[in-house]
């Protein structure tokens, strides 16, 4: 176990960002994490625009204190994306590791999955992961750059032009973390498909998880939808930054946020069930299994009443034991075959709609404004 963790830890370590953070910085922790992004967001957002000039607001400019829709950006998403990278991400895959290893009991099957974790940590420490991200983040970040150069008024982030590179830094940043955790993910994924094709799950019927023991995949899964929707709650803000900051016209029916939107509505969902698939497979078939076992039991005595009975004789002890079979099969009918329970899909549903609530809430707002006004 030990040897399995420090091979995860050691696969991080190859993203030089993480390496920075974690070695040089020290920041190995969620709280850590948070700390960092608020202390470059004040450097970024009150500092650098009260040197520059851009603080206070003031007629024919963008001032700091005027983007409220940044600020939020600055300091409630854009830190949980750091946290998320930082530390809540590898605590979910050091527990999903503890956990698939203690459902493993025999020498052999140690083996095989022992193998099937080393070969996710090599996928989480290919070397090409790393600039491909980079590259991505600084594509993504060309529109924002675009739409900053076009407004017609100086702003704070872009006036001097040294701003501009500053605040392209602080955009690339969590963008190269987003990418690297849902790479993460996918890779945790693919390894949870490989090993319960290998491994069928014990499915602990009361156990008090309600998941058959598995909550901690439900658990892994739910925190991979959390940061989908801190995503999408991100790009709400940006909607908000796009109409009242910089003034575009009808942002809600942009073809990008309406494509990126559809994207959410699709990936939010993957990213919480697709992890728990295998799993799923596996607990159904342990299910059907026992409930087979069960049934054959059941009709094998069954058939054996009806011939005492053929011939006027009564079995009370196989009578008995049909009943307590048929309870047994009622029981059995109740096993989960989802590692999550109640709790955890309420938890799914709200992260899925929360991040859209912000967007449509200032939309009905302006619209009852506009209503009284008229």
């Amino acid at each position: 176990m030990i040897g399995l963790l420090e091979q995860r830890m050691a696969s991080l370590h190859a993203d030089p960002l993480w390496h920075f953070l974690n070695d040089r910085l020290k920041v190995r922790s969620r709280l850590g994490a948070i700390l960092l992004a608020w202390a470059v967001a004040i450097v970024l957002t009150f500092v650098v625009p009260a040197l520059t000039g851009f603080l206070l607001p003031r007629p024919g400019t963008v001032s700091a204190l005027e983007d409220w829709t940044t600020f939020l950006i600055d300091f409630l998403t854009v830190p949980l994306v750091y946290a998320y990278y930082v530390s809540i991400q590898p605590d979910m895959i050091r527990r999903l590791i503890q956990g698939l290893t203690s459902l493993s009991w025999q020498a052999d099957s140690q083996s095989q999955h022992q193998a099937i974790f080393s070969n996710m940590a090599s996928r989480l420490a290919w070397r090409g992961w790393f600039p491909l991200a980079f590259v991505v983040a600084i594509v993504g970040t060309t529109s924002w750059v675009i739409d900053v150069l076009g407004h017609p008024m100086p702003t704070y982030y872009s006036s001097p032009r040294i701003m501009l590179v500053l605040h392209v830094v602080r955009v690339v940043v969590p963008l190269y973390m987003i990418i690297i955790v849902l790479v993460r993910h996918l890779v945790v994924t693919a390894a949870l498909f490989v090993y319960f094709r290998v491994h069928s799950p014990r499915i602990h019927a009361l156990h008090p998880d309600h998941c058959g023991g598995l909550a901690f995949l439900g658990d892994f899964s739910l925190r991979g939808a959390y940061l989908i929707a801190v995503i999408a709650l991100n790009l709400s803000f940006l909607v908000l930054h796009n109409a009242y900051i910089l003034h575009q016209p009808n942002p809600l029916g942009d073809v990008s946020v309406t494509l990126a939107g559809i994207a959410y509505l699709i990936l939010a969902p993957l990213a919480f069930f697709l992890p728990l698939a295998p799993a799923h497979e596996g607990m159904s078939k342990a299910r059907v299994e026992a409930e087979t076992l069960i049934a054959d039991e059941a009709n094998r005595l069954y058939v054996s009443i009806q011939s005492d009975l053929r011939q006027s004789k009564i079995d009370a002890a196989a009578i008995a034991r049909l009943d307590d079979l048929n309870r047994l099969s009622k029981l059995t009918s109740d096993f989960p075959v989802w590692p999550f329970d109640i709790r955890t899909m309420g938890r799914f549903v709200t992260a899925v709609i929360l991040p859209l609530v912000p967007a449509l809430v200032v939309k009905l707002v302006e619209m009852i404004i506009t209503r009284l006004g008229g």
